[in-house]
């Protein structure tokens, strides 16, 4: 099967919410329900993602920004590619599973994090890992500030000090 696949039709004016768009989250929706799933109360799927592919346990999300904030917001299995970058509260409260960024996060990557696996390619934000509780991020680019912020444990691999 073909992974579930988003791709950026057009940006939108302010941040786009798209923690409604997780493995858990879509899991029993047909194609036609997600493109209705309102996002920010503003925004439908539909407006700015065109979708292929029909595996719920593996979605991709292509011609990314940083306009896309909360991407694995809460997952607890399955996997996240993004192909570019992406915004703020990249997995955060994050319980399970793993994602991969091909370029730049934002600030708070892994914010509240219980389980499961983040890496970057490019560069993460401020408070990478912040009141993260167990799991595992690594970053190949520079990190922000206040890297570890809170953090209970867990562990943040960096290639860069």
């Amino acid at each position: 099967m073909k992974p579930l696949t988003f791709t950026l039709k057009k940006l939108a004016p302010s941040k786009v919410d798209c923690r409604r768009l997780t493995p858990d989250k879509l899991e029993g929706l047909s194609i036609k329900q997600i493109l209705e799933i309102t996002l920010n109360n503003t925004f439908k799927v539909i407006d700015l993602f065109d979708i292929i592919g029909e595996d719920f346990e593996q979605i991709v999300f292509r011609n990314s920004s940083p306009q896309l904030a909360y991407i694995g917001h809460e997952m607890s299995r399955g996997s996240i590619t993004i192909e570019a970058d992406c915004g703020d509260f990249l997995g955060a409260n994050m319980r399970g599973g793993h994602i991969i960024c091909h370029g730049n996060a934002g600030d708070r990557v892994g914010d509240q994090m219980r389980r499961g696996l983040i890496l970057i390619d490019g560069n993460a934000g401020d408070y990478c890992g912040s009141r993260m509780l167990a799991g595992t991020i690594g970053v190949h680019g520079q990190v922000g500030n206040y890297t570890g912020f809170g953090m209970k444990r867990g562990t943040i691999l960096l290639t860069k000090p």
